[in-house]
């Protein structure tokens, strides 16, 4: 088998078989060159110009080390046609994708714009580009309809109607695991997201994956074999969660990025509803849009500038990075309408009405943000649907994520309760796993007490009067006490004059935690000098 190999900055080196390689040459694959990973990111972090391209090379990397380490466990080696499936997956994950990240999505939900009736989403895009791939190159990568029918399914997180991908259901969780949110692809882009902006956060995927085992359950007459990770890497799979809870504060989430997005939504709004772009034949083409869209609409409105005035000045904000200006943000722990569980689009519009409602301040001049941070299992804890084996045992949680449905879900929940009654802890079990019991997992320090929270933030356009700040000011405080939303943090960051851009100023207004109700015990409770 002949192996190319390419150098990247995360794993050194990665090998690509040729039957990657011939995908990687297409040019629906090469188009991810031109997608940013992070999307709008790097107005804030210059260094943040990462595409999609090297992810899935990253991901495809991760993915071949886990296969290579879990097949030595099986009594027979999967075959080369299984295991080209799913490393194939894990190469096109992300060819379905539109402009700037997850945000092009937003903006059509937004719009109400469908394909053939239907929601545009990536996944089921990525699996329309794929098969159309796949027409012109199927023979040369050895694959025929079925193989490609099943590389869609793990695509789109369904378990693949395979004889083979039924028996050995780890085969499907290693991509995309919609039990507990433990796959490779959260593991690369964490890595080298957190690399591209400096933060260097120290997950280690390949201990992780290295030390993952198959087991099955004594008593689940399906004969399955699933996955579960190794004790000893327990500390490294809550610094994967974690991971993902910081980079959302510092990049995703970040209020600097969350107000260029919406300038981003603002733009492509009005261009789609004054007729500049036609998105459903964009989406018909064999490739898809990719960032560079967003050239061509200011070349269009530079064209027509008297047209096209407030369009000219988005542009303006994003081409000289003139950068908005946060006049509040706050984390929300506790219900109230802007935790409710409806879309943040919603929240979003009912929290601009009022703030409008309250203060008489144009539409026009600010925007409202609402978010949703969690670790991946909505307001749960990931570890508690993690199952864990050490040298003697595979520890089963008692419950399972209840997450979009997936069909993944109800199969874990419906073995669970098959063998929660009375397994014995002299039971054998194959592949040196001896013992299934069930067992919640454990509370450690790393680990929060709250899995989730909304980010609430109100930002102006640059240039705006500073007599309408204190104006919305005046109307957020109203707004929090009118919701019972207010908390000392929330006063101090109304009540003081806090610096958006340089946290380091702001020492007091860091010293309450929204994550805590122990003021006591809360180490950012305590002030320092700022000397």
């Amino acid at each position: 088998m002949t192996l190319k190999e390419v150098k990247d900055p995360v794993y050194n080196s990665i090998q690509l078989e040729d039957f990657a390689y011939k995908i990687i040459k297409t040019p629906q694959f090469q188009r991810l060159r031109h997608l940013r990973q992070n999307g709008m990111a790097y107005l804030v972090y210059p260094s943040a110009n990462h595409t999609r391209f090297e992810h899935s090379l990253g991901v495809y990397h991760l993915t071949k080390i886990a296969l290579d380490h879990l097949n030595a466990q099986l009594p027979e080696s999967l075959s080369d046609r299984v295991t080209k499936i799913v490393k194939t997956a894990a190469l096109v994950h992300d060819i379905g994708h539109g402009p700037f990240s997850h945000l092009f999505e937003q903006i059509l939900h937004k719009n109400n714009i469908k394909l053939d009736g239907k929601q545009i989403c990536h996944e089921s895009i990525g699996c329309d580009v794929f098969r159309k791939m796949m027409q012109r190159i199927k023979m040369d990568v050895g694959m025929d309809d079925h193989d490609i029918d099943c590389v869609c399914s793990l695509i789109t997180g369904q378990e693949a109607d395979d004889e083979t991908f039924k028996k050995y259901f780890f085969l499907n969780q290693i991509v995309s695991n919609s039990v507990n949110g433990l796959d490779t692809d959260k593991m690369d882009y964490l890595l080298r997201d957190s690399r591209s902006v400096g933060l260097g956060l120290t997950i280690d995927p390949i201990r992780i994956l290295k030390n993952q085992s198959i087991f099955k359950y004594p008593k689940d007459s399906t004969g399955k074999y699933y996955l579960s990770s190794s004790q000893k890497t327990k500390f490294d799979i809550m610094q994967v969660y974690h991971s993902r809870y910081v980079l959302n504060k510092i990049i995703y989430l970040n209020s600097k990025i969350l107000a260029f997005n919406e300038i981003v939504c603002k733009i492509f709004d009005a261009s789609i509803k004054s007729n500049l772009l036609d998105i459903g034949q964009l989406y018909r083409k064999d490739t898809l849009p990719d960032d560079r869209i967003l050239y061509y609409v200011q070349l269009q409105v530079e064209d027509q500038n008297q047209k096209y005035k407030e369009l000219c000045k988005s542009f303006q904000i994003l081409n000289y990075h003139m950068t908005p200006d946060i006049i509040f943000e706050l984390s929300i722990t506790k219900d109230c309408k802007l935790t409710e569980k409806v879309s943040s689009q919603q929240r979003e519009q009912y929290a601009k009405e009022q703030l409008i409602k309250i203060s008489n301040v144009d539409s026009k001049l600010f925007e409202v943000v609402v978010a949703d941070i969690n670790y991946g299992v909505k307001n749960q804890n990931p570890l508690d649907f993690l199952p864990i084996h050490n040298k003697q045992t595979v520890f089963t949680p008692t419950q399972f994520a209840e997450q979009y449905g997936n069909r993944a879900q109800s199969i874990a929940r419906s073995i669970s309760s098959k063998t929660s009654k009375s397994l014995s802890s002299q039971t054998p079990a194959k592949f040196t796993r001896p013992v299934v019991i069930n067992n919640v997992a454990t509370q450690d320090m790393l680990m929060p007490n709250i899995f989730k929270e909304t980010c609430f933030c109100v930002f102006i356009y640059p240039e705006v009067q500073s007599q309408i700040k204190e104006q919305l000011k005046s109307a957020i405080n109203k707004f929090l006490n009118i919701n019972n939303m207010i908390t000392d943090e929330a006063n101090y960051l109304l009540n003081a004059e806090i610096s958006f851009d340089d946290p380091n100023k702001n020492l007091q207004a860091r010293a309450i935690s929204p994550l805590t109700s122990s003021q006591e015990l809360n180490p950012l409770n305590f002030k320092f000098d700022e000397q």
